[in-house]
This record gives structure tokens, sequence and C-alpha cells, in this order.
């Protein structure tokens, strides 16, 4: 059985090639922010791992992580980072807030899916 991954991001155009690029490798849950990604885990779901953007409307991915991280149920969940932004600042900000791995886009997806099978070896 392929892991479930949930992927937050606002784009749609970025959603679309997100979950075809990773529908080989991963059951893909696709919500376009913050909010609704942590409603979907507040039903009772747990992914394998969590990709979010940074830049999204309603929960960024700075309060998603916030709110994750501060949770008994997801604090250990591996949780990656997309951004166009590539500032020290930004970065230091995620991996002090529970990012487990920060990503720049443009989007290598070699890249992506290897770091998440990866965090993904490293739970088990």
């Amino acid at each position: 059985m392929k892991p479930t991954i949930l992927v937050m991001e606002d784009e749609k155009i970025i959603r679309m090639y997100l979950e075809k690029a990773l529908a080989g490798s991963f059951v893909v849950v696709m919500k376009a922010n913050g909010a609704e990604g942590l409603e979907w885990l507040e039903e009772g779901n747990i992914p394998s791992a969590v990709i979010t953007d940074l830049n999204m409307p309603v929960i960024d991915g700075f309060g998603f992580l916030e709110k994750v991280r501060a949770s008994e149920n997801y604090k250990d969940l591996p949780v990656v980072v997309l951004s166009a932004m590539e500032s020290t600042e930004e970065k230091t900000r995620c991996f002090s807030l529970g990012a487990t791995e920060y990503l720049s886009k443009p989007l290598n997806i070699s890249i992506l899916i290897s770091s998440i099978e990866r965090l993904i070896a490293s739970k088990i």
C-alpha cells in the first residue's frame, strides 16, 4: 500500500502538477491552504508526511507548522516546506517552527520524492 501524503498549495496549477507527479509513489491528498489541511487532520487522518507551501490564504505554512507541532497527535509528523522564498530568515523560521525539510521552488520533483521517501523510512 502506498503511503499517504497531505499536500497544501494554494496555486491550482502547482497542486495539479504535484498531484500528478507524486501519484505514482504516494496516495496524494490535496488541500488549498493550511486550514483545509488542519481540518483534514482533525478528522482523524494521519498521513505519512506533509508537504506545505508557505504563502497561502487563511492559514499559511508558518501557522500550519505552529498548530501541528503544538498537537500531541502530529508533533512528529514529517513536514516538507516548499517555498519560492530562499532567505536564510525564512528557512530559519521554518526549522524553528518544526519543519523537517525545506525545498525551494522551482521544484525538482525527484528531489522532493526522494526526500519524502527518506523521511518516511526514518520514521519506521
